[in-house]
């Protein structure tokens, strides 16, 4: 089994809260690389992992459920904001929106972290739709 079939089947096979995590993780390492493309003048690389972290905050906002109520309204309007944020980076070639991103998603990563680590039950509002995003056959090649 190659390094790349092993993450991909370890992502189907994860609870839900670690596939918050790994997502978050994922998130934040291509925005550190397309921080880094950006400034080695690599720009089509850059927007590349920018597009792809674009991917992964898609799937987070989508795995939201009405039933999580403001916790899943505020984190749909934060999911929204990076999203903005990103897209500017596309738009307009500039990476400063990045470091903003990296942040928020930073800050949002550690929260998951402790709650894994602290086996707390999870806010149900993040939960809700991720189980059947997993189980739907999304494949992520993180």
């Amino acid at each position: 089994m190659s390094a790349q079939q092993y993450v991909d089947n370890e992502a189907l096979h994860v609870n839900p809260v670690e596939l918050i995590c790994l997502l978050y993780s994922k998130a934040i390492e291509k925005l550190h690389k397309a921080r880094t493309c950006f400034e080695g003048g690599e720009n089509s690389a850059a927007n590349e992992a920018v597009a792809f972290t674009m991917e992964i905050v898609a799937e987070l906002q989508g795995s939201l459920s009405e039933e999580g109520g403001e916790i899943a309204a505020n984190l749909a309007d934060l999911y929204g904001y990076i999203q903005q944020r990103l897209a500017e980076v596309l738009v307009r070639g500039d990476p400063k929106p990045l470091l903003e991103a990296i942040r928020l998603l930073t800050t949002l990563h550690q929260g998951w972290n402790e709650i894994r680590e602290s086996n707390r039950p999870p806010p149900a509002a993040s939960l809700a739709g991720t189980e059947a995003a997993a189980s739907a056959g999304r494949t992520w090649t993180l």
